[in-house]
């Protein structure tokens, strides 16, 4: 399902949230995560940074982030980060 989620953008507690509340979508199968940031050019580091370090997806699943206007930003299994 498509969901919008709000907090702050430093916030890692929200992140964390965000991070449960995909889980429980997930159902404890391996997911593939998309995440489409809606949010201005000087805070897109940071909150790439958070989903990188809190919503991961787990082994076998797949993670994406992607911003208007910016490249794309992957996290996969292991939390590499790829651009």
């Amino acid at each position: 399902p498509s969901r919008s989620h709000a907090g702050g953008h430093d916030a890692a507690e929200s992140y964390t949230r965000l991070d449960a509340e995909i889980k429980g979508y997930e159902a404890g199968k391996p997911g593939n995560r998309l995440f489409f940031l809606s949010v201005p050019p000087a805070v897109f580091g940071a909150v790439a940074e958070m989903v990188s370090a809190h919503g991961r997806a787990a082994a076998g699943g797949v993670c994406l982030a992607f911003a208007p206007g910016e490249t794309g930003f992957g996290c996969g299994e292991g939390g590499a980060a790829r651009g």
